[in-house]
């Protein structure tokens, strides 16, 4: 649970500059990017409910913990590139 708990204390506000980075350039008005960033907030919302609750994780596989901090991980590496994208202005 350590492991998820480190990835969502960064990823909270690499969320937070990706989505006001989507506003400010217009990704707001593009169904996609939208739909990407609720993606992440509900990764996010489901990581914080799995971890509140004790017993969130508590039926799950060293095996599956481990997959889950990979998905996890992989989120935040690509957090980077999406805070990229959306620093741009919004053309379709």
């Amino acid at each position: 649970a350590a492991a998820i708990v480190d990835i969502m204390a960064k990823m909270g506000p690499l969320y937070e500059e990706a989505a006001a980075a989507a506003t400010a350039n217009g990704w707001d008005q593009d169904e996609e990017a939208v739909q990407e960033l609720n993606a992440v907030y509900a990764t996010m919302d489901s990581a914080r409910v799995g971890l509140g609750e004790l017993d969130g994780y508590g039926d799950t596989s060293t095996e599956g913990i481990d997959e889950v901090v990979a998905m996890y991980q992989a989120m935040l590496d690509e957090m980077p590139n999406i805070i990229a994208k959306y620093s741009e202005p919004y053309s379709n």
